[in-house]
């Protein structure tokens, strides 16, 4: 119980740690000296998208970087510059602090840890050639680990190319991912036998897991509601291991 409850807390914390620094408001895209710089450089490199094309590094053609996020990246930097010529505190830009890419790789340390975890969680093909399938817990492990590598495989793509797509994907991975720890409590403490409870649950947790997501995909794509209720859920699962 304390390795499983260790590993949940980990995993729980990660993703609502990083979904928590997302919600604060950014300075340096709104200031005027980013703003300036941004018109200048759409208006002189963004206006023949041939010449762009071919000047362009294959590694930031492969990652999606288009002329305005090249311009927005540059701004990005000249901004950085300004505000440390000026002895102010480093801004950050839609929402996130500035980072050095990659080969066009955004976070290359996020991207990187993100993949290790999948790669982690990958290792329950060595647990089938230990365990017999008819293991109560089996299939259930075996799930959680492909929902945690999913959910670390859009994490890696996420922090590789931020566009809305990943962005969304990656929100939607990490919260089906904490969901599941939930149904995982009662399938441990309940037992895999009690098949009508388990299913009903199951149904339900899904429902609520698909209109979260149509909500946060087509209504409003919402920080502040997502992380209130990846809040709520992880600290009542959480609150449940540790106290059952």
């Amino acid at each position: 119980m304390k390795c499983n409850f260790s590993c949940i807390f980990l995993v729980t914390f990660l993703f609502l740690h990083e979904k928590v620094t997302l919600v604060t408001c950014s300075k340096g895209d709104s200031s005027w000296i980013f703003q300036r710089c941004l018109s200048g450089c759409l208006h002189k490199n963004c206006t023949n998208m041939k010449v762009f094309a071919s000047r362009q590094p294959l590694s930031l053609k492969i990652t999606g970087w288009h002329c305005e996020d090249e311009c927005k990246y540059t701004c990005m930097w000249y901004t950085v510059d300004a505000y440390q010529k000026d002895s102010q505190q480093i801004p950050q830009f839609y929402g996130k602090w500035p980072f050095v890419r990659f080969f066009g790789i955004q976070e290359p340390a996020s991207a990187i840890f993100s993949l290790f975890n999948a790669l982690t969680h990958m290792m329950i093909f060595k647990f089938r050639a230990r365990v017999p399938s008819v293991a109560p817990m089996y299939y259930v492990w075996h799930s959680m680990a492909v929902i945690s590598a999913h959910a670390w495989f859009w994490s890696l793509a996420f922090h590789t190319r931020d566009t809305a797509f990943t962005e969304m994907m990656d929100y939607f991975c990490a919260f089906s991912l904490i969901l599941y720890n939930l149904f995982l409590f009662f399938c441990r403490v309940v037992g895999t036998q009690h098949y009508i409870f388990l299913s009903a649950l199951f149904i339900g947790l899904l429902s609520f897991c698909v209109r979260h997501f149509y909500y946060m995909a087509y209504v409003k794509f919402d920080y502040t509601y997502n992380v209130y209720i990846c809040s709520c859920i992880g600290e009542l699962f959480l609150s449940l291991f540790l106290f059952t």
